[in-house]
This record gives structure tokens, C-alpha cells and sequence, in this order.
């Protein structure tokens, strides 16, 4: 019988995930966690992509857009790595469960990971799954690896 990998119990939201999958998020949250400190210097390297698409202009007004970075930008990362931190001490545990605010973190820090991950594949709000299968995208493993934490994205979302 088919269990969800995460689901609502009496407990919080249970992640119901084998170690080694647990392990590998693990890994990507670490691997998160240095993307989101690293500083993008030069405006064509994949960071810049990255930085751009996680901190998207608020703004149309690009000095206005540059200030509401700058006052919100510390902020945005404390949010951030305090969310991987919840999820980091969730999923080390045997039996990984999150009360409402740690599923909501698990969601976030999925979704960021899903954001890098689809902008270092070139993933678009535009792109069409046609586009994507001429290219052979979803054959990768980086694709296969987007589609899981989506997969796992979407039970977190029916959990809550």
C-alpha cells in the first residue's frame, strides 16, 4: 500500500522519506546554504542568474527596486537560512516531523532549492515540457532531481 512521503498526523506533518533521500537533501540544503552566502560579482555568471531569480525587482523603478533590496536583503537571508536551519534539525532525525511553522520552512527551502536548480537548467516560466524533451531535459538527472523536490513540494502543500 502507498504511503505519502509526507503527510498530516496526530504529531505535525511526518516526512516519510528513506535515509538516503534525506541524506541528499541534507546536501542540498548545505549546498543552499553557500549559494545564499556567496556574492555574485559578475552580472553573467550562473550566481547572478541565481541571485537575480531569488531576489526578483520588486520594483519597476530600478532605484527604488535597488533600496528595497538593500533595507530587505539581510533580512530575506535570516529568513532564509533560518528556514534551512529548521528543516537541517527536522530531517536529521530518525522519524523527521515539523509542527505548522517547520512545514512551512520545508516548503520554502524546497522551493528555493527547485528555483536554483530550475535556473542553473534554464527552467522558465515559459518553457513548454515540448521544449523541454526536444532538449533531452528531462531525461537529465538534474531534471529528474527538479522533479522529485516538486513531487515532494506538492505532498508538503496537500499535508498542510
Amino acid at each position: 500500500m502507498f504511503e505519502p512521503p509526507i503527510e498530516r498526523t496526530d504529531d505535525g506533518i511526518a516526512v516519510r522519506i528513506p535515509s538516503d533521500e534525506r541524506s541528499l537533501l541534507l546536501r542540498l540544503l548545505d549546498e543552499l546554504s553557500q549559494i545564499l552566502h556567496a556574492q555574485a560579482s559578475d552580472s553573467d555568471t550562473v550566481e547572478a542568474s541565481i541571485t537575480a531569480r531569488l531576489n526578483p525587482s520588486v520594483y519597476d523603478d530600478v532605484e527604488r527596486n535597488e533600496e528595497y533590496h538593500r533595507l530587505m536583503g539581510d533580512e530575506l537571508l535570516a529568513s532564509r537560512m533560518g528556514a534551512i536551519d529548521t528543516v537541517r534539525q527536522a530531517l536529521s532525525r530518525d522519524a523527521p516531523h515539523f509542527d505548522e511553522g517547520g512545514a512551512n520552512a520545508f516548503m520554502r527551502s524546497l522551493n528555493t532549492i527547485r528555483l536554483v536548480l530550475g535556473t542553473m537548467l534554464g527552467i522558465t516560466d515559459d518553457n513548454q515540457d515540448d521544449e523541454d524533451d526536444e532538449e533531452g531535459l528531462s531525461e537529465s538527472p538534474e531534471y529528474q532531481l527538479y522533479a522529485y523536490l516538486s513531487w515532494l513540494l506538492e505532498w508538503t502543500v496537500r499535508s498542510m
